[in-house]
């Protein structure tokens, strides 16, 4: 795939060249993607309809149908899946863009995964442990707990993940950064790459929220026939609560994931636009990197 990476762009041109390598390349990428992301479809789809199952039944107050213990082992094996097909599909479209191999190209998508799994991960801890602060310096006090501790729980929680959204948003540009170019280190995602894309914070902030704009909108769309399962499904659960028998047939749910394949495989390939508009957010800032560096060589 050809690509004009390194050059300056603006926001506007960073979305436009990554739709016009998505168009002109389609065939090529379809053909070279198609069976690992029909994989990851596969697997995103099962782990779709068991969480909205679970859901459902949370939602109406039915009895889950398996043990805390199950459930959290099954999700666990489907999040393992759901990386291993990642990693694969990922591998390709990289591969494409760097014209590097497939085998170059993995690890250091696996790591990278890693590294930001794990630094989630870290995050969503500390975040809980803030959030519970309040309730822990009352609960020996009062009972039942007081609403308004409850709130301030809340509000801590939710001012943690914009804190956090805030301080992550340069990872888009370390990431993007060691899996393109060979000889960076992974803990340059924290550390060097990660310092550099706070330069261009309000750039990838800019670019983050617009493709952000757009997918949800897309995904409105292209998750539509999931949402009316999910309802059909919730309103068959809160009748089965309330003592009526169940109006789902008994292959519901093989035909849902049916029908949740193909919008979960339509899904991933917007997700691998975003992932190219992304990629030329990370060239216009290399550009811009080796323009400042030129004016101020003597």
């Amino acid at each position: 795939m050809e690509t004009d990476l390194y050059k300056i762009r603006s926001t506007k041109a960073c979305f436009r060249a990554a739709y016009d390598l998505y168009c002109s390349n389609l065939r090529t990428l379809f053909k070279n993607t198609w069976l690992p992301v029909l994989v990851l479809s596969a697997i995103a789809c099962l782990s779709h309809l068991m969480m909205w199952n679970e859901s459902a039944r949370t939602l109406s107050e039915a009895e889950s149908t398996s043990s805390p213990v199950a459930y959290i082992a099954e999700s666990i094996g489907l999040s393992v899946m759901c990386v291993v097909g990642f990693i694969w599909a990922y591998s390709c479209v990289f591969s494409l863009l760097s014209g590097r191999s497939r085998k170059a190209i993995w690890p250091r998508l696996l790591r990278a995964t890693l590294i930001n799994f794990g630094t989630f991960f870290v995050l969503i801890l500390i975040t809980i442990c803030l959030g519970m602060i309040p309730i822990f310096l009352v609960a020996n006090k009062t009972a039942p707990i007081p609403e308004s501790t409850l709130m301030t729980s809340g509000a801590i929680i939710i001012g943690m993940y914009f804190v956090w959204a805030i301080i992550l948003i340069p990872t888009i540009y370390s990431t993007m950064k060691y899996v393109m170019e060979p000889e960076q280190k992974a803990g340059s995602i924290l550390g060097s790459s990660y310092r550099q894309g706070w330069r261009h914070w309000g750039f990838l902030f800019i670019c983050l929220l617009l493709a952000c704009i757009i997918y949800w909108l897309a995904l409105s769309i292209v998750a539509t026939p999931e949402l009316i399962l999910f309802l059909a499904n919730y309103t068959n659960e809160a009748g089965k609560l309330m003592g009526d028998v169940s109006s789902l047939p008994p292959y519901f749910g093989f035909a849902g994931y049916l029908i949740s394949l193909p919008c979960v495989f339509v899904w991933n390939y917007l997700t691998i636009w975003i992932t190219m508009v992304f990629y030329y957010v990370y060239g216009s800032i290399e550009a811009k990197k080796r323009a400042t560096t030129q004016t101020t060589q003597p």
